[in-house]
């Protein structure tokens, strides 16, 4: 299944994965949000509910407030979230494969193409 994008299949982008090991600096939220301050150009943000320092959720209301457009995906092996979990977050239930991975990048991205094309200019 390719990743999509503008409604063409992408093959020039890619993912990365840290499951065990913080992505950037000390693995807190505060940290990963320094980070994506200074990284440049994100296409999409994939978290964990469970990181210390913040709940995943409590990292995407903080991206959301930044970067109303960036699109965010919590990932989770619980069965259920607080029901604050917000609306324009995309879950991505764990155990999950390559598929659901793509369809969630998938899902993310034409929900933000389509957030800014009714935006107002």
């Amino acid at each position: 299944m390719p990743l999509i994008k503008n409604g063409e299949a992408v093959e020039d982008h890619f993912v990365t994965i840290e499951d065990d090991a913080p992505l950037f600096g000390g693995g807190l939220g505060l940290d990963s949000l320094d980070a994506l301050q200074a990284a440049g150009t994100v296409d999409v943000i994939i978290t964990d509910y469970a990181m210390p320092g913040m709940t995943g959720i409590q990292f995407a209301e903080r991206v959301k407030a930044q970067w109303p457009s960036l699109p965010v995906i919590l990932a989770s092996g619980y069965a259920e979230l607080p029901e604050d979990s917000g609306a324009d977050i995309i879950r991505l239930p764990k155990p999950y494969g390559r598929a659901d991975l793509i369809r969630a990048i998938n899902l993310a991205t034409q929900l933000q193409a389509a957030q800014e094309s009714t935006a107002p200019h």
